[in-house]
């Protein structure tokens, strides 16, 4: 009874037992087989395959295309009928049956791509490595053959950076590959003038049959093994710059050696390929100067981690490209190296120039404005205000100077640096803080006097009400420069530009002035300026219509225009530029030039032209001309104005003795200040020292009419208007 209890409670465990034994746990192993060459560029890939078997827990065979191998399973080579040793170990793996995947690498033989469409037909998925194959296969794993050719281009530049001829030497598809990017990229700069050039020895020459390349030397056509140093020694005597093998087939000859050392006189650059045992022991004692090879380990390791894919039926890439491993002998002496330092050289000469012409037209306008300082268009549009335009512009224009310094590539000191680079900002703003403050004042003061309630009234623009938005404006941009020229000054500093010669040596610097936070300090200089041009160029399409004879207006109106066009357009084409210390200087160097020679030439050619045109007057026909453009600024200011101006006495034109009419007229409501020229005799006016102030304005407004349009003279001294 006890037994047959303790029976019944242990049946359930055994049952679990049973069906963990039955079910199997963890992942299925499957078995692949690697069909590879015999030489010992083989060996690091048959390491990385049995290192990744391991990992994955796949069970791994290794076989070597060879005679060797062929026994294993008592098969007679036969070279008419196997054509590769490759094809008869697959054929009897795919005969054993428990073979769940390939790795293979094969010479391309009639009798390769039947093989690979057998194992698929079986549903045995191929992956192939170290060249293209032809056939269905899954995927191929190994180097891009066009790549390894670049590589080889790159490298044979960096040892031979003069340029010359080359030889390429190559066999088969995978080669061919190689030796098409490699021609490509050596000769992708011959139609550059500052590149050096590189074309093939002219005195070679090409035949192909088959896959190879066929060199034919001195009448007799060489190809195979045995002929490896002849032709090699046939090439070499064309005292060619570079001989370049695109496979190893050729550096595993005997007598390689032999013939590279007996020709090692001629200074030809030997660059070869695959990086395994041989080639490395060549590259260490000086029988080739460069190498190109494979990360064969890692070709290894992918090839069962992608069949374990395909068995998990998971998604595979038709083609995984490993690494280049590149070698290379460093000559003791390296070639020259010539540092681009982006000088500006003569270009510099431009800044200076540009300054000189600048400073030049200032001084000459500031002499012409103290000599005709009498004048009555001198005093009509005030010399302080001719002069401080002129001076502004002046201290702008001095930016240039710093601007175009250039440190012929040594050093300079700490404090040499900060005041060279501080010095544009400080000259840039602060001349365009005065040459603004003049322009903005006027346009203002006469907009204010035009829209002013007061039916008769006059105003004067003095020397204050230019200084006004002066001081504010100046004060503005002092404040925020002084600030950046303590907290983060800009420095002239040399700096390395990206990029790196052949040797990894740097090759071109820039020389320029930067802080740490420049965006901090420059956005509020620009803001404030940009605001306040915005503000300039209202009021001067507000005073649009408003003329005189000296047509002040529409001349400080066009200069606002230019300065916000010159801004607007200029200052992006900066920011792009930036990064081209050339194409960057003179973009700021022709800026600042063009906007100070548009602000000289608008305010006083105008000027000088008028000065030259009154000079020829008398003091009536000066009246008359004053007169007929007040008439022609009423009709253009609006068509709503009911009022009509008859002619303005300016007083002391010419003579200090001219005499203006005096007293009232009765019943016109006008005084001195608004009577006509013909009611002057009758008043006995008398001009007063109040009455003779530069840049004085005038305006009646007919007040039965709401809109208030309205003229002025600008003329500087008094004059009369009167209601007809």
């Amino acid at each position: 009874m006890m037994t047959n209890l303790l029976f019944f409670s242990s049946l359930p465990l055994l049952l679990f037992t049973l069906i963990l034994t039955v079910i199997p746990t963890g992942t299925q192993s499957y078995r692949y087989a690697l069909v590879t060459g015999w030489s010992n560029f083989f060996d690091p890939i048959k390491q990385g395959w049995n290192d990744s078997c391991a990992a994955i827990g796949a069970d791994c065979e290794i076989w070597n295309a060879h005679p060797d191998s062929l026994r294993k399973f008592n098969h007679t080579w036969e070279p008419e009928v196997d054509r590769t040793w490759c094809v008869p170990i697959m054929r009897h793996l795919i005969a054993r049956g428990d073979i769940d995947g390939f790795a293979v690498k094969c010479n391309t033989k009639p009798d390769y791509p039947p093989v690979l469409q057998e194992a698929h037909d079986a549903g045995i998925p191929t992956v192939v490595f170290a060249g293209p194959h032809i056939g269905p296969y899954a995927s191929y794993i190994g180097t891009n053959n066009d790549d390894v050719g670049r590589a080889m281009a790159r490298l044979l530049k960096q040892l031979r950076p003069e340029g010359g001829t080359y030889a390429t030497v190559y066999n088969g598809p995978s080669s061919e590959e190689r030796a098409l990017g490699f021609i490509d990229e050596i000769e992708r700069d011959n139609n550059r003038d500052d590149k050096a050039h590189w074309m093939e020895e002219p005195s070679l020459n090409y035949s192909a049959w088959g896959w190879g390349t066929i060199y034919e030397y001195k009448g007799t056509t060489a190809l195979g093994f045995d002929k490896v140093p002849w032709v090699i020694q046939g090439i070499l005597e064309t005292n060619l710059t570079a001989l370049v093998f695109m496979y190893q087939t050729p550096t595993r000859h005997p007598n390689f050696t032999q013939v590279i050392q007996q020709n090692q006189w001629r200074n030809v650059s030997i660059i070869s390929v695959d990086g395994n045992g041989n080639e490395m022991n060549f590259l260490g004692r000086g029988i080739i100067d460069g190498l190109v090879g494979e990360a064969t380990y890692d070709t290894g390791v992918l090839m069962p981690e992608v069949l374990q894919r395909i068995m998990e039926e998971e998604a595979v890439l038709p083609q995984y490209h490993t690494n280049l491993l590149n070698h290379n002998l460093v000559p003791g002496r390296l070639p020259e190296l010539a540092v681009d330092q982006s000088l500006l050289g003569n270009l510099r000469y431009i800044g200076f120039t540009g300054f000189g012409i600048v400073a030049l037209m200032a001084c000459i306008f500031m002499w012409w404005t103290f000599t005709h300082r009498e004048a009555v268009v001198v005093k009509a549009s005030q010399p302080f205000f001719l002069a401080m335009t002129a001076g502004g512009v002046l201290v702008m224009a001095s930016s240039l100077i710093p601007l175009s310094f250039d440190d012929q590539g040594s050093q300079i000191s700490e404090t040499r640096a900060v005041a060279i680079c501080m010095s544009i900002p400080w000259l840039a703003f602060c001349g365009f803080s005065i040459t603004f403050s003049a322009l903005f004042a006027k346009t203002w003061r006469v907009n204010q006097f035009f829209n002013s309630n007061m039916a008769y009234s006059r105003i004067k623009i003095t020397e204050a009400d230019v200084l006004k938005p002066f001081c504010l404006l100046f004060s503005l941009n002092v404040i925020i420069l002084v600030c950046w020229t303590i907290i983060d000054p800009l420095t002239y500093d040399r700096k390395f530009a990206p990029g790196t010669d052949l040797w990894n040596r740097d090759i071109a610097s820039n020389g320029s002035c930067s802080s740490e936070h420049t965006l901090a300090y420059v956005a509020p200089l620009g803001m404030v300026s940009f605001c306040v041009l915005v503000i300039a160029c209202w009021q001067a399409v507000a005073a649009r219509d408003i003329k005189s004879e000296f047509a002040e207006a529409k001349w400080i109106g066009w200069t606002m225009f230019s300065l916000a066009q010159g801004f607007l357009t200029g200052i992006p084409i900066v920011v792009v530029t930036k990064d081209i210390p050339e194409a960057f200087y003179l973009t700021l160097t022709f800026l600042t030039f063009a906007l100070c020679t548009v602000v000289l030439l608008l305010i006083f050619v105008p000027k000088i032209r008028m000065h030259q045109r009154y000079n020829k007057l008398t003091p009536m026909e000066q009246k008359n001309a004053m007169a007929i453009s007040l008439r022609k600024s009423s009709n253009m200011i609006g068509n709503l104005a009911k009022v009509n101006y008859s002619q303005a006495l300016q007083l002391d034109f010419s003579s200090s003795n001219h005499q203006a009419p005096q007293g009232e007229v009765k019943n016109t409501g006008l005084t001195c200040s608004n009577r006509a020229p013909e009611e002057a005799p009758k008043a006995n006016c008398q001009a007063s020292d109040n009455n003779k102030s530069s840049g004085a304005f005038y305006k009646k407004i007919d007040e039965s009419e709401p809109s208030k349009k309205s003229s002025y003279i600008d003329d500087g001294d008094l004059g009369e208007i009167h209601q007809t």
